[in-house]
């Protein structure tokens, strides 16, 4: 346990209804309030509040994606449709955070924070908590590197002949026609997501879009050398594959009594 003046003061948003997402935050932020950090969360997933944890309700605000129907989900369906889906998306998602007066109430008064967490999808828009409050900026992805946002965020560019694009059908690209699928999938990837952007930012221009984006202090993905093929990653990044995973429990004994 730190002392009350090393604590840290944290603001963590959950910018995505969907449980999974929720389950690396919400695993990346319970070992910072047990170590005696202070957190302040915007959550759709409410999971009661305990000491140094305060959730705020998000759950009217941000759409959730549970329990979907199939019909429903078919625009994940590849990546050609998430690609032409996730940047509004993204989009939507930040303005509906932004329009929130709780989340204007810390902009306008400077809120007292020392660092912001948040999950940043297919945009750079949910940065301007950071740039607003001027503290550090840590991404959590709930997901192996975001292939398409990778130069955005580190500045560093993966080289498709051999690390493979989030969205591909490969571990590691080995054949040519392997490498070059991968390689349009890449530089389609980031030229839909760099397009989308400007074009909803230009059609419909808010006060994140004004400012240039701060980049990431730290970026905890959930990824791990045993799950995922070695490949280099920028010195910020931290790798926390698996940190969501509860350990498993003891099968249960069968009852032979109520076997016939």
């Amino acid at each position: 346990m730190i002392s009350q003046l090393e604590c840290a003061r944290i603001l963590a948003i959950e910018m995505r209804g969907g449980i999974s997402h929720w389950n690396f935050m919400r695993a990346v932020l319970l070992p910072l309030t047990e170590r005696g950090h202070q957190v302040t969360v915007f959550t759709p997933f409410l999971d009661g509040h305990r000491e140094n944890y305060t959730e705020i309700d998000l759950s009217k605000i941000i759409p959730l994606k549970v329990g979907l129907m199939v019909k429903d989900s078919l625009v994940y369906n590849g990546p050609f449709h998430l690609m032409l889906h996730i940047p509004e998306m993204t989009r939507a998602h930040c303005n509906l955070l932004f329009d929130d007066t709780r989340i204007q109430n810390i902009l306008k008064n400077h809120g007292r924070f020392d660092i912001v967490l948040l999950e940043p999808m297919a945009s750079e828009c949910g940065s301007y908590f950071a740039l607003k409050l001027k503290i550090p900026l840590v991404y959590v992805i709930p997901t192996p590197m975001i292939t398409y946002m990778e130069m955005e965020f580190t500045g560093h560019l993966s080289n498709p002949t051999v690390i493979s694009n989030i969205m591909a059908k490969t571990a590691t690209p080995k054949s040519f026609n392997e490498r070059l699928s991968n390689a349009v999938l890449l530089f389609f990837s980031i030229f839909t997501m760099k397009f989308l952007n400007s074009k909803l930012s230009h059609a419909n221009p808010k006060s994140f879009d004004v400012e240039n984006p701060i980049k990431p202090t730290i970026l905890f993905v959930n990824t791990h050398t045993i799950t995922e093929p070695s490949r280099p990653y920028s010195p910020n990044v931290v790798q926390l594959g698996g940190i969501h995973l509860k350990p498993a429990g003891k099968i249960p004994e069968v009852r032979t009594d109520l076997i016939k």
